[in-house]
This record gives structure tokens, sequence and C-alpha cells, in this order.
């Protein structure tokens, strides 16, 4: 059972940074962008470290207000699964 939840949270991350890094990339194209909804969902599978990464490593997203409250609300939400998560499980 913890190795599933580790290799979830780490595909978390993993997809949290790709989908940051093809977002910044479909904005500087003038392509469809991915909506701001599906890149918070990595985050609050646990892989919020990869997407605040990757916004930073990117320069994506740092200065919308609106998505920043959006990831933050995800990570306040995972916090406290993961916390009885690590609590009941290991």
């Amino acid at each position: 059972m913890r190795d599933a939840i580790l290799l979830i949270v780490l595909l978390a991350n993993l997809i949290g940074v790709a989908m940051v890094a093809l977002d910044k990339r479909r904005a500087r194209l003038d392509r469809r962008r991915i909506s701001e909804r599906a890149l918070v969902v990595p985050a609050m599978l646990g892989g919020w470290p990869g997407v605040l990464w990757a916004m930073k490593r990117f320069r994506h997203k740092t200065q919308k207000r609106s998505f920043q409250w959006k990831l933050a609300l995800a990570i306040l939400m995972f916090l406290p699964v993961a916390w009885l998560t690590w609590r009941f499980l290991w």
C-alpha cells in the first residue's frame, strides 16, 4: 500500500511538471491551453512540489493570482490527507 501511495505522489509530481511545461509552451505558441482546473489536479494528488518548482523554473503562472489561490487551496486540501495517510498507514 505504501509503495502505491509513493508511486502516485511521484507520478503526480512528474505529471504536474510536464503539464506546466506544456502549458507554457502552448502559451508561447498561442495554442489551446491547459485549463487551470486540470493544472491543479496533480497538486491535489501530492504533486504540488513539482507544480511549484515548474512554475518557478518555467516562469509560468507566477503572476496570475487566481491560479495561485486555486493552487494554494489544493495544497491545503492535500495536507490533511497526507497527514492522515502518514499517521495510519506508516
